[in-house]
């Protein structure tokens, strides 16, 4: 504890959420700074002398030590001067190393450590970092919280009585205002943080305890002195507290347990309950079983091997990505066949000259939910610090394959992390306290990466309760299952919503480019599995894209879900009448299982910044099968086609095919019909989902789900002013009716169609549904990150 407000309001949190108070640990100056607050990157030392006499107030015992160090290493990341023994000689950090090791020594059940950190990333990253090493949990309920709903939550319900013992600029005033208690500075307050952005957090204002609810007893102060800064500035000054006595409380209040997980369902059924479902348009359906020839080989189709592991990178950006990469052998341990596949990813990448540091997302794919304990195990071994964001789901895998994946890298990007003239080239936000405000990530992988500060790749959110980490539930069968998915898929976005919101410093939501939701078909002991109906994926759909307008919008309710029931709906209703693009492309996958039994996992990709105000939505539905010269005659209506027509597609150092190349747009009449959903920024970006219906018609040919799939995939990009050679990502999910010799046909007909040699990274998986009402779903991502830069550049 620090002895102000932030510190002794996350104990009182701890405490309503289960924990036990079992000691009280505090870093103070050197005894030759009696009465003087010391300069610390780390530490609140204002009032410090009063800490022993909050120690008799909470009644639990006190370590403490005082402060030699300084901070030597002022990076955002420290560990970079730790060398697996000793800290860096003479850091502050070694200082809460040396407390905290004694806290284990004295208590060895201790096992987590309380932070009132809200929003410095230097100092949860240190707190983490030592945590770390010693087996510890850094509890932080406090972090991201809004500053001004955070100052009233202390004040009305932790009962907080602190009184402003330090001020440093932002309107306040040493004189007026040091000695006043919260309650008394309230409106002031808030006056100030709306005219100057006042903010407690960076050090504009600290506080000292004098009573709330974890205090057996009270402080009295009887005399106070102000003392102004030594340097003139009259706007800085402190509070030095000269007598004061500890009191016993006149009635005594417990701290009520709290059950965040039913809180967060209540929310979750309150937002479920007030979607306007609309009932799907009459739509046939096609249901299929193993035994339908959904697809069959055309005549000139030829049985082709398993391709082995391949590897796209942009020449210009560095930007690339992996295909789905399958163990050597299939028929050893999980942890041999991670092993394996890693060691894979490790060489496609570095015959790149990419380090495996560099990799920013891993789909993580494995045959039963069993094996993920095993899998994650290994997995561990091969990323430290700053590691990439991960989704992980289990899908059909080849018989005796346990486990793939496929990566997204950009080259160069771990080594100019530290480099302060590339610090946009990535970023990468990890976590690892427990807090109130999204799941933590402990082990080998990060919230987000961001790249040249604009492009997000999201981790994969399922449906925890980030202060339990547990899955929310349904107790006593208050709704049912399908309703259940739809409260967990609430969860699992609001938690990718705040990971975006923690990276935007203008206080907006970055734009989802696209979200993919991940269905668990696995049906519990006496439960019905989820059926992918056409009428549920458009609830799913209209569940994100409500949460998503209430978030462009301003609207707290997604970010809280703690409002009253009528100013909630007031503001989702104000935003479904802000104005919008067209609803964010959403795709809806099946899949065989997600960790921790969830029914669903959210994974999106997103822009912040300028970017994000750039982007369009477009959706484009092929209603009617076109034929061939009518397919050629609607693309030209596009200025940009007749050069993608004739536009060498890879020019990259003799990866793909030569210069003199070209597009065949359609070589036979396309005879399925989709549905393209994407997010473009011209001439810079395309992101979205495309969908082939099923028809009851006849079946089809590999060559049509081809024909129909790049048909596609040339109008998007296009339309979007685009070339080819940009396409970074291509995820085929097919229906798990097709046989994986098919699906090879379809992978090798797509690369040669759209003029690509057979080592681009096509993604092909297998999964149980990608529902009724379709037979294939593909999720693309065409990027020229250099030219989003640049356009970047010139609007800012």
């Amino acid at each position: 504890v620090s002895g102000g407000k932030d510190s002794c309001f996350n104990v009182i949190k701890c405490i309503s959420l289960g924990h036990e108070l079992v000691c009280i640990a505090n870093l103070c100056p050197p005894s030759e700074f009696l009465g003087e607050e010391l300069n610390s990157f780390m530490y609140q030392s204002a009032a410090h002398e009063l800490i022993p006499s909050q120690q008799e107030c909470f009644d639990v015992p006190m370590i403490r030590r005082q402060i030699r160090g300084v901070a030597i290493d002022q990076s955002l990341g420290y560990d970079s001067g730790y060398n697996g023994k000793e800290f860096m000689s003479g850091d502050e950090v070694e200082d809460l190393r040396l407390l905290l090791e004694d806290v284990k020594n004295a208590y060895p059940q201790v096992v987590g450590v309380s932070c009132g950190a809200i929003v410095s990333t230097y100092q949860r990253l240190r707190l983490e970092f030592v945590c770390s090493l010693l087996n510890l949990t850094a509890l932080c309920f406090l972090w991201q919280k809004d500053r001004l709903e955070l100052l009233d939550d202390i004040i009305n319900h932790g009962r907080v009585d602190a009184i402003l013992v330090k001020v440093a600029g932002a309107g306040l005033v040493p004189s007026k205002h040091l000695g006043k208690n919260l309650q008394e500075l309230r409106p002031t307050l808030h006056r100030l943080h709306a005219k100057y952005g006042l903010d407690d957090a960076v050090g504009e204002y600290e506080t000292l305890v004098l009573d709330c609810l974890a205090f057996k007893k009270r402080i009295v102060v009887d005399n106070a002195v102000v003392v102004l800064d030594e340097e003139g500035d009259p706007s800085v000054g402190n509070l030095r507290v000269t007598s004061h006595h500890i009191v016993d409380k006149s009635t005594m209040t417990c701290i009520e347990p709290i059950d965040s997980s039913q809180l967060l369902l209540t929310a979750a059924i309150e937002f479920i309950h007030s979607c306007q479902f609309q009932p799907s348009e009459g739509h046939k359906t096609v249901q299929a079983s193993q035994s339908d020839m959904l697809i069959t080989f055309s005549e000139s189709s030829n049985t082709i091997e398993e391709l082995l592991p391949s590897i796209y990178t942009h020449r210009h950006s560095g930007l690339g990505q992996t295909s789905l990469i399958m163990p050597l052998i299939a028929a050893v341990s999980v942890r041999e066949q991670v092993h394996s596949v890693m060691t894979q990813l490790q060489s496609l990448v570095e015959s790149r000259c990419v380090s495996l540091k560099d990799v920013v997302f891993v789909h993580l794919y494995v045959s039963s939910m069993e094996l993920f304990a095993a899998v994650n195990e290994e997995y561990c071994k091969w990323f430290g610090r700053n590691p990439p964001s991960r989704s992980c789901v289990a899908v059909i895998l080849p018989d005796g394959v346990s486990m793939a994946a496929d990566a997204v890298f950009y080259r160069d990007s771990y080594r100019h992390m530290n480099e302060k003239a590339a610090k946009e080239h990535r970023s990468v936000l990890h976590v690892q306290s427990i807090s109130e405000w999204a799941p933590v990530c402990i082990g080998p992988y990060a919230q987000a990466n961001t790249l040249e500060g604009s492009l997000i790749y999201v981790a994969g959110q399922i449906p925890l309760d980030p202060a339990s980490m547990q899955i929310i539930v349904a107790k006593e069968n208050i709704v049912m299952k399908a309703s259940l998915l739809l409260c967990q898929l609430w969860l699992s976005l609001r938690h990718a919503l705040r990971v975006l919101s923690s990276l935007d410093k203008r206080d907006s939501i970055p734009r989802v480019l696209c979200c993919t939701v991940y269905v668990n078909m696995k049906a519990g002991p006496g439960e019905a599995a989820v059926e992918l109906s056409q009428e549920f994926q458009l609830r799913v759909r209209e569940v994100v894209n409500k949460m998503l307008r209430a978030a462009y919008s301003g609207s707290k309710s997604v970010q809280s879900g703690e409002e009253d029931d009528d100013q909630q709906q007031e503001e989702w209703n104000d935003a479904e009448d802000a104005p919008q693009p067209i609803n964010c492309p959403v795709l809806v996958v099946g899949v065989s299982g997600i960790p921790r039994g969830a029914l669903v996992e959210v994974e999106v990709q997103a822009l912040r910044g300028p970017a994000a105000e750039m982007v369009q939505t477009v959706e484009i539905t092929n209603h009617q099968p076109q034929k061939q010269e009518e397919a050629v005659s609607s693309f030209k209506n596009h200025s940009f086609i007749e050069e993608v027509l004739n536009w060498p597609l890879w020019a990259a150092a003799g990866e793909r095919v030569t210069n003199n190349s070209t597009v065949s747009v359609m070589t036979s009449p396309p005879s399925m019909k989709y549905h393209i959903t994407s997010s473009r920024i011209l001439r810079c970006l395309t992101v979205g989902v495309c969908v082939l219906e099923r028809t009851a018609e006849q079946p089809y040919t590999d060559s049509d789900v081809v024909d129909s799939i790049t048909n596609c995939l040339l109008q998007e990009i296009s339309q979007s002013q685009l070339r080819v050679e940009f396409l970074l990502t291509l995820r085929v999910y097919i229906d798990d009716s097709i046989s994986f010799e098919v699906q090879n046909m379809i992978r090798h007909r797509i690369v040669v169609r759209l003029g690509c040699l057979e080592s681009f990274p096509i993604v092909m998986l297998t999964v149980p549904s990608i529902g009724d009402s379709f037979l294939i779903a593909v999720h693309f991502t065409a990027i020229d990150l250099p030219q989003l830069k640049t356009e970047i550049w010139i609007r800012t």
